[in-house]
């Protein structure tokens, strides 16, 4: 098994100075290793890693909240137009527009924070197709604690295809 570890950073937005923080991982598998994976049918084998995914910002999250602005200014616009005001029908249009967006951005928001809490469950299946993936971390040091439990785990990998090569002969003992 031939594992390659890279720890990389990126930026998190246009204007924004943050940084997400990945560790990136191929897995390759000598013929040895793949002969007895395919022979002991180990496919199903896997590690947990921590996910792909950062944790949304609170800028993301914050703008959820346009779906709740939105009818606010829905509501305002009829009142305005009740008082005589031409222009609120735009601005319905505009409260409408925010509905809409907010309940969107809401959607997207809350399904990247349950992919950014569940953890990658990396099968043997899916390295052999695709020997990368991907794990977000918080900082540099983070990157480097979860670099140490992607080693950890393929090293117990490694040990169950080792011990799957053969089936152990008798053994009699005492005790």
């Amino acid at each position: 098994m031939r594992v390659t570890i890279e720890h990389r950073e990126k930026s998190a937005g246009l204007l924004s100075r943050r940084k997400h923080c990945f560790v990136d991982c191929t897995v390759h598998f000598s013929e040895e290793e793949r002969a007895i994976i395919k022979a002991h049918r180990l496919h199903d084998e896997c590690i947990v890693v921590p996910p792909a995914i950062p944790v949304p910002t609170l800028a993301a999250v914050m703008t959820g909240s346009f779906a709740g602005l939105g009818p606010l200014v829905i509501v305002g616009a009829f009142i305005a137009g009740f008082a005589g005001v031409t222009f609120s029908g735009p601005i319905a249009a505009i409260g409408v527009g925010l509905t809409i967006y907010g309940v969107w951005k809401r959607w997207i928001v809350d399904r990247r924070i349950d992919q950014s809490l569940e953890p990658q469950e990396v099968a043997v299946r899916r390295l052999l197709s695709t020997p990368a993936f991907c794990v977000n971390a918080a900082n540099p040091a983070d990157a480097k604690l979860i670099e140490d439990e992607i080693r950890d785990s393929l090293v117990a990998l490694k040990r169950i295809i080792e011990n799957s090569a053969e089936l152990q002969a008798r053994q009699t003992f005492e005790l």
